[in-house]
């Protein structure tokens, strides 16, 4: 048996397989396929090796695995004990090449509105990243930060650059973030949905700064509501 030290899966092959250039089968080749009971285990194994406890997968039963688990682009499902977030938007592929599960430990402003949420409204369950959204583009998901009420109501927080336009610092570049949100809100509001958005700044420092509600009344977005109400 061979010991791939890449994917740690320990398999068997012949030395003729290995003169004629076939390598071993390992998750890194395609040779295991991580819908198996190893994929099981090893998506298991690397979530216990490289974050020990902070990650629950109570979840990702065996039943579960077959059901949802089909390649490497599937999604886990597992919860941050840290911040108790509950993140089912990491695929195999990347948790593979050493990208944590996305929670709320290392996004601090929306850790607090998710806690500021929580206890406003014990009786509901306030959901995170809700999908539905598609950017025409490029097909891929333009998710809200929180849902409420069975994600009737959805919320956003802003950055600058989502609100004002500007890039990373202070570059004019917004990289069409600003669009994107607006398209988003816009096919929320098509959907019945009412849509909250917060300013980041806002929300980490617990204030509403009066003293910049004029600049507030300005700014891409803005701009970008104007130009819709203009064609209505």
């Amino acid at each position: 048996a061979l010991h791939w030290t890449i994917c740690k899966v320990v398999r068997s092959t012949s030395l003729d397989n290995l003169r004629r250039g076939h390598a071993p089968g390992c998750f890194c080749n395609g040779g295991v396929r991580w819908l198996s009971r190893e994929g099981h285990a090893r998506c298991l194994s690397i979530l216990k090796l490289r974050y020990g406890e902070q990650y629950g997968a109570s979840n990702m039963t065996w039943a579960w695995w077959r059901a949802n688990i089909k390649h490497q682009t599937s999604k886990i499902d597992v919860t941050c004990k840290k911040c108790g977030h509950r993140s089912r938007s990491t695929s195999l592929v990347n948790l593979q090449k050493g990208r944590a599960p996305g929670c709320f430990c290392s996004r601090k402003t929306e850790a607090k509105l998710r806690r500021w949420l929580c206890a406003k409204y014990p009786d509901w369950t306030i959901t995170s990243q809700v999908k539905g959204c598609t950017n025409p583009d490029t097909q891929r998901p333009l998710p809200f930060d929180f849902g409420l009420y069975h994600d009737t109501i959805l919320i956003e927080l802003d950055g600058e650059i989502g609100h004002f336009g500007r890039g990373w610092g202070g570059v004019a570049d917004d990289g069409g973030v600003p669009q994107r949100d607006f398209y988003k809100e816009y096919w929320a509001i098509q959907q019945g949905k009412v849509v909250v958005r917060l300013l980041q700044t806002d929300v980490y420092h617990d204030c509403w700064s009066w003293e910049d509600a004029i600049q507030y009344k300005g700014g891409i977005y803005r701009q970008l509501r104007a130009d819709l109400d203009c064609k209505r």
